[in-house]
């Protein structure tokens, strides 16, 4: 769990990083597909925008209005959108951030895992017990996905996808496939990958 962590504060501490040393993707942007998206031509990028957090999980995009400190929720279309600072895809309903760019883009965001109930009863008027049982905790969990940016499939980070993405690369892939830790080492490879087979979002 602490090895869990510790990468995803370091993915953390790179973002900026790419984005920023990255010109092509415009900041404060939004793309309403992946054709947009993936020829960097945002519809929209006049607005000052911010990511959301909700208390379930979810994401949303907002704006600043012309009223001070006003931010409002935007309501179009969204394929994915950049703030002042980072890049986000939108997938199965939320916002994943981006955590690498390149041939294979690596996005997350977290979802609920599981629930705790715990059983719960009260006496009604007329004696009988009444209730049901009650969530007192909900675990959570990072899911991580992979744009191909090439034909804008998405599918969930894998071990068996990740040797996929690296069957082209016999030495990486060799090197993959003796790792000890595949499934820890899934993000590093795709970097890895990435750095030998680079592709930019190119503007029109």
């Amino acid at each position: 769990m602490r090895t869990i962590i510790a990468c995803f504060f370091c993915c953390l501490l790179v973002i900026s990083e790419v984005f920023g040393q990255d010109p092509s993707f415009k900041k404060n942007a939004i793309y309403v597909s992946f054709e947009e998206f993936k020829t960097n031509s945002p519809s929209i990028d006049t607005l000052k925008l911010h990511m959301f957090e909700k208390t379930n999980y979810k994401r949303s995009v907002q704006y600043e209005t012309n009223s001070p400190d006003s931010l409002a929720d935007y309501k179009g279309d969204v394929w994915a959108f950049s703030d002042s600072n980072y890049l986000y895809i939108k997938h199965k309903g939320n916002f994943g951030l981006v955590m690498e760019l390149g041939r294979y883009c690596v996005f997350s965001y977290m979802v609920p895992a599981s629930n705790q109930w715990m059983g719960s009863s009260m006496m009604g008027s007329h004696g009988e017990m009444m209730g049901g049982p009650v969530r007192v905790h909900e675990d959570e969990k990072r899911t991580y996905y992979v744009l191909n940016f090439n034909s804008g499939e998405i599918e969930e980070m894998k071990v068996s996808n990740v040797k996929r993405y690296l069957a082209d690369d016999e030495d990486l892939y060799n090197e993959y496939k003796n790792e000890d830790n595949q499934k820890g080492l899934m993000l590093e490879y795709i970097r890895k990958y990435n750095a030998k087979h680079s592709i930019a979002a190119q503007s029109k």
